[in-house]
């Protein structure tokens, strides 16, 4: 029947009992790690371990390198006539913004290259941490948010809703959740 119940109390309520997340680090693979979270607060515990590993990874992604460039490098470097990240030509009469530098791995200090001076500065790595989460505008997606929100406050918490009950993406400090799922052809 279609009548509305007279009861005020809840009926039922979900309480998550576990959770994990697998760490991949696109440079060193000797460093991902699966790590799973069991019990009451294990959302919250989780939450707050990666708020602490995006700080530490957004830290080392700070670091830079000096350069420093072999003989063949410098070589490669004088005779370079293409920008190596946008493949346009280095021509004669160049701007500053046109001029041709020495692009390296601010981490590692490697030598990337010749590139125009404006693609080098605008050639940086994201300053977040992704979460690639499957079905997140779903209900696991509100978990997520009701816990960083206790954690945090409700300070840097972005959300890009889809809907007042669906999120697209969310930001908590530097980690950016997004759904696997809206990026599917098919569900698994």
């Amino acid at each position: 029947s279609n009548k509305k119940t007279r009861r005020k109390h809840c009926l039922s309520k979900h309480v998550v009992n576990s959770c994990c997340y697998y760490f991949v680090c696109t440079f060193d693979s000797s460093r991902n790690r699966l790590r799973t979270f069991v019990g009451k607060h294990c959302v919250f515990e989780m939450i707050k371990e990666l708020v602490q590993l995006s700080k530490d990874c957004i830290e080392e992604m700070k670091a830079n390198c000096e350069m420093r460039l072999s003989k063949e490098e410098v070589i490669a470097f004088n005779d370079a006539k293409h920008c190596h990240i946008c493949q346009g030509c280095f021509c004669d009469d160049e701007s500053k913004k046109n001029a041709k530098v020495r692009d390296h791995d601010h981490r590692t200090g490697k030598f990337r290259g010749a590139a125009h001076a404006c693609c080098n500065i605008n050639y940086t790595y994201n300053r977040y941490v992704p979460v690639v989460f499957h079905n997140l505008r779903g209900y696991d997606g509100h978990l997520i948010i009701k816990e960083a929100w206790r954690l945090l406050g409700g300070k840097s918490i972005d959300v890009i809703p889809n809907s007042t009950e669906k999120f697209m993406s969310f930001k908590i400090g530097h980690l950016r959740f997004i759904d696997s799922f809206q990026f599917m052809g098919s569900s698994l």
